[in-house]
């Protein structure tokens, strides 16, 4: 069975980007569906945001991403 830090290296792109909204939205779009490009795009600057304004951290952050790929 696959670690936490592993599934989270492959599957949402932990340390792969330069940046939190690209992480969110590779995580979240699969490259295919317009509007499904919108709601990650949405999604990932949301996230961003809330980020910067530290009222989420990266650990929550893994947390959620790590929900959606498992």
């Amino acid at each position: 069975m696959p670690y936490k830090s592993d599934i989270l290296r492959d599957s949402t792109y932990k340390g792969q980007v330069e940046t939190i909204e690209q992480r969110v939205f590779y995580t979240l779009h699969d490259g295919k569906d317009l509007q499904a490009h919108r709601n990650s795009k949405l999604l990932a600057h949301l996230i961003e945001h809330l980020m910067e304004r530290e009222v989420i951290t990266e650990s929550d952050l893994d947390e959620w991403l790590l929900k959606v790929v498992v």
